[in-house]
């Protein structure tokens, strides 16, 4: 089974943070996203989602808690575990490699519904009741 994370980052004023996927993402080229990733070999929940955020955003991370876990089969048959975070942010977010996160940009709410997001993001904010299906 492979394992992944994502991590949901709000500031004080509660707009999300959110990454868009750049021109080598595997898929979704251009939608939006939580920062996140696959679980390296060795590597715990916590010590992956911390290593995505420095690696994409250039920041460390302080994990709130966890917010869902969840367990799905792709297409292919390849099984996943997920494990979706609630962090704050320590620093300020800037795009480390813009071939693999374009852009990063803060979200109101009450935005999201208009956003071009990634399935698995999209999925998320249905989950939370921020957005409608």
């Amino acid at each position: 089974m492979r394992r992944a994370v994502a991590v949901v980052i709000k500031d004080k004023k509660e707009r999300v943070l959110l990454t868009q996927r750049g021109r080598i993402a595997r898929d979704e080229f251009g939608k939006w996203e939580n920062c996140g990733g696959a679980v390296d070999e060795g590597e715990t929940e916590e010590e992956a989602i911390k290593r995505e955020v420095r690696e994409e955003l250039g920041c460390g991370l302080e994990i709130k808690n966890v917010l869902y876990k969840d367990k799905f089969k792709t297409d292919s048959g390849t099984n996943w575990q997920v494990i979706i975070f609630e962090g704050k942010l320590i620093g300020e977010p800037k795009p480390q490699n813009k071939d693999e996160n374009a852009a990063v940009k803060w979200f109101k709410k009450e935005e999201l519904k208009n956003v071009n997001l990634a399935t698995y993001t999209r999925q998320d904010f249905i989950r939370f009741g921020w957005i409608n299906k």
